[in-house]
């Protein structure tokens, strides 16, 4: 029977995003969301499934961002303990052998692309200080709605042990705008911004986190994604040189870390690195995602008014992995070769 859309049927939509996975024990995480009863707020809870079965694992209502922690537990944001107007985000730890979900860190600053590598957690978040009452403007950087003279802090790379330590990695007069840690941990790779009047300029630096020490690898390109492949061989990167301003594609660039030549793996193709579509049923924003198995780089392109799954070749070619007249949203390709998706269409099911 068809019927007119009612306002309370805004209830039953269901907002699926935040996918990750342990590629090699199987297990996806991911986040759902939906309106709250009172039509007022969001509820937000982490799912997982093993390739058998579904559950819902966490029921706080403010649950966010799970990261699976090897096959001992998953880490998860949440706003449980937090009034709504206190800032920041709690970091939680929920072990898979059926024990409590516990707190292990209170971050004011905010989390931001939260990974683990080698069962260490690493984000991105806030530091300075905050002017609650009068704001002292000094220059009027405008861009990223307002901040700059609004806000006086900046973003820094952190990491995060299961005790609760947490230690701010990168520190200085720039910004953070995206970063990898090398599989075997002992290398960083972060893109910055260090001038606030162009923050889309940026620079890739390869950080040492024994000794400190860092070189520059890259230099005046805007940079969105940076992946190390498995092996540490190769930095890939979502960018573009900015030959065409603002305007320029995004594509996959690749790049060693100890520098060089830059590599476009997308050379002759039209196409955007990414998810632009716009839609009002979405969890989260569409994360620019790169993602290594063996020699191939799989991401989001866009094509016309859908977006595709391709990979991209380090020997050279790209192919389109899951095409379709469809809004793919996220995914997640597992070592024994399934793919997850999260993928928005136009056809009733």
């Amino acid at each position: 029977m068809v019927r007119k859309l009612m306002l309370e049927d805004l209830r039953l939509v269901r907002m699926i995003h935040d996918l990750n996975a342990d590629v090699n024990g199987g297990v996806l995480t991911f986040t759902v969301s939906k309106i709250a009863d009172s039509m007022e707020d969001y509820e937000r809870n982490v799912w997982i499934f093993d390739g058998k079965s579904l559950r819902q694992v966490t029921r706080g209502n403010s649950d966010f961002s799970p990261r699976i922690l090897g096959g001992k537990g998953l880490v998860f944001l949440s706003k449980r303990g937090l009034s709504k107007d206190k800032p920041g985000v709690e970091v939680w730890y929920l072990p898979f052998d059926g024990g409590e979900a516990m707190k292990i860190a209170y971050v004011s600053g905010g989390v931001n692309d939260l990974r683990i590598i080698n069962g260490v957690m690493y984000f991105i978040s806030n530091v300075g200080p905050v002017q609650e009452d009068v704001k002292y403007v000094d220059d009027w950087p405008l861009w990223f709605n307002g901040r700059g003279f609004i806000h006086t802090f900046r973003s820094h790379l952190f990491s995060l042990d299961l005790s609760g330590s947490v230690k701010q990695i990168t520190n200085g007069d720039f910004d953070v705008v995206s970063y990898d840690v090398e599989p075997g941990g002992r290398r960083v790779a972060i893109a910055v911004s260090t001038d606030k009047f162009k923050p889309y300029r940026n620079e890739v630096w390869v950080i040492n986190l024994e000794t400190n020490e860092r070189h520059t690898i890259l230099s005046n390109y805007s940079v969105s994604a940076i992946r190390w492949s498995l092996d540490g061989k190769y930095l890939a990167l979502v960018g573009n040189d900015l030959h065409r301003g603002l305007a320029t594609h995004n594509h996959v660039l690749l790049v060693r870390p100890e520098g060089g030549e830059v590599i476009d793996l997308m050379r002759g193709i039209d196409r955007n690195v990414g998810n632009g579509l716009n839609s009002d049923v979405r969890g989260s924003p569409p994360p620019i995602k790169l993602q290594w198995v063996n020699d191939w780089v799989y991401f989001i392109m866009m094509d016309g008014g859908s977006t595709k799954l391709v990979r991209a070749s380090v020997n050279g070619g790209v192919e389109s992995v899951v095409g379709g007249e469809r809004s793919i949203e996220d995914f997640v390709v597992m070592m024994d070769g399934t793919i997850y998706l999260i993928s928005m269409d136009t056809e009733a099911h």
